[in-house]
């Protein structure tokens, strides 16, 4: 299992994210972990993972395409989706979400735990 820093190198490792991407994804994934939810990576292609339940195992799905979309599962029901975007600005990582409570209340967290301004 690796850990915080070795995700967050992992992450870094092609010069695609800045540091600041890298970790709203890692938070974005812990939390819907913390959450007892599974992840599904859709790379825009297929699935690169369907389900995952371990950090590792959904980051290192990621960046195999210029975006990837995480889909969240609890008890195997869609609880919704975000789309990430790579390259551009800091912060701007998250392009587009699901439009309910459960997702907004993890983005809206996330971003604000980074001190990444939030958008009324």
């Amino acid at each position: 299992m690796m850990t915080n820093a070795q995700a967050l190198h992992y992450l870094l490792m092609d010069g695609t994210l800045d540091a600041l991407d890298a970790k709203i994804i890692l938070r974005l994934v812990g939390w819907a972990l913390d959450r007892d939810w599974s992840v599904d990576v859709w790379d825009g292609e297929e699935y690169a993972v369907k389900e995952a339940c371990t950090r590792d195992t959904i980051i290192q799905a990621l960046l195999s395409t210029d975006e990837d979309q995480l889909i969240f599962r609890a008890n195997g029901k869609k609880v919704g989706w975000i789309s990430l975007v790579y390259g551009n600005e800091p912060g701007v990582v998250i392009s587009d979400h699901s439009d309910n409570q459960a997702i907004r209340d993890l983005v809206d967290g996330v971003l604000q735990s980074l001190g990444v301004d939030v958008e009324a």
